[in-house]
């Protein structure tokens, strides 16, 4: 097996991918508990023909987005008014925790609308042609 190798992608650091492996290594700066995310979706995306290597800031992007999501979305249910924050004036507002949940699933649905995680995206992106011969048309 060979060692990790990282190339820049953009701005996004990604680690090029050990030998025989479809998509890289997630980047070493993305959380670990995002480290699924990024596998399930490059897997996706390989495995519907897409130019990986263009959309790993994207996918960076994505994975990060969800981890933020998800971390103050805990946060704001564990809290004991959620999405609102009391001020010391007695003065109310929205919880910055609340206020960052909802920026992340803005930005998670521009990337699920724009690469058909979504049922209603599926229809509008065009995906790449597959090169594979119908099954009965193959001549031994």
């Amino acid at each position: 097996m060979s060692a990790k190798k990282k190339k820049k992608v953009g701005s996004v650091a990604v680690a090029l991918a050990v030998e025989g492996s479809s998509y890289p290594l997630p980047p070493e700066d993305l959380p670990e508990t995002a480290h699924d995310m990024w596998h399930r979706v490059c897997g996706y995306l390989h495995g519907e023909g897409f130019d990986m290597e263009v959309a790993y800031p994207q996918i960076f992007n994505y994975c990060f987005q969800n981890f933020v999501y998800h971390k103050n979305a805990a946060e704001v249910k564990d809290s004991d008014t959620p999405g609102v924050e009391i001020f010391s004036n007695g003065n109310r507002g929205v919880c910055k925790n609340y206020a960052a949940m909802n920026d992340a699933r803005k930005q998670l649905d521009v990337f699920e609308k724009n690469w058909g995680f979504t049922p209603l995206a599926v229809a509008k992106i065009s995906k790449p042609a597959k090169n594979e011969e119908p099954e009965d048309e193959f001549d031994l």
